[in-house]
């Protein structure tokens, strides 16, 4: 185990455990039913930018909406247990199973619809935010071309003007900090605070 954190809580109980490499492409994460990333090209694309396999996992939405309904009916619904241990687990998999196929199933093709234009609407706005705030692109950069030219030699971008890259980092971190987070609008929604 490692030392960095030894203030233990429910979410850090001090265990660790290792999955066998032989065994980490069938983890949820990886399993073709449930992502759309294998597990070796999550392997790669960690790599590439220094992140675990699991932190560049993308779950299917079905297996997101699966996900959530566990919590929805951990959260809020008795689950029965009964005297053996894994009673507890089969209950709980058969009333989402349960709801999943009497209630959301037949909606899933107007919950994926919602989620691709969600998807579509906030690729656009993290690509606006890429190219205006960290690449410092001005809104003279609107065709494709001109993007793809712009993002491929930075140098041409017409750069606001700062002292230092550190200062230019930190007033960029300041103005998302105080982003206006109270209105309804898609970008309020999508704050992170």
């Amino acid at each position: 185990m490692s030392q960095k954190n030894l203030n233990f809580d429910a979410w850090n109980p001090g265990i660790e455990s290792e999955i066998p490499s032989r065994l980490r492409e069938k983890i949820t994460l990886f399993r073709k039913e449930n992502s759309e990333v294998s597990y070796q090209d999550a392997v790669l694309a960690g790599a590439l930018c220094g992140l675990k396999p699991q932190e560049v996992c993308c779950l299917s939405l079905k297996r997101l909406v699966i996900h959530e309904l566990l919590i929805r009916v951990t959260a809020d619904l008795t689950v029965p247990d009964g005297p053996k241990y894994e009673d507890l687990g089969i209950s709980l998999r058969s009333m989402v199973k349960k709801i999943f196929v009497t209630h959301i199933e037949k909606k899933l093709d107007d919950i994926s619809d919602d989620y691709r234009k969600f998807c579509f609407k906030a690729e656009r706005r993290i690509f606006k935010i890429f190219t205006e705030d960290f690449l410092g692109a001005t809104s003279e950069a609107k065709s494709g071309r001109q993007t793809f030219e712009k993002l491929t030699f930075f140098k041409r971008y017409k750069k606001q003007e700062y002292q230092t890259k550190e200062f230019r980092d930190v007033k960029i971190l300041k103005e998302w900090s105080a982003y206006n987070t109270t209105g309804a609008d898609f970008d309020s929604c999508c704050k992170f605070s």
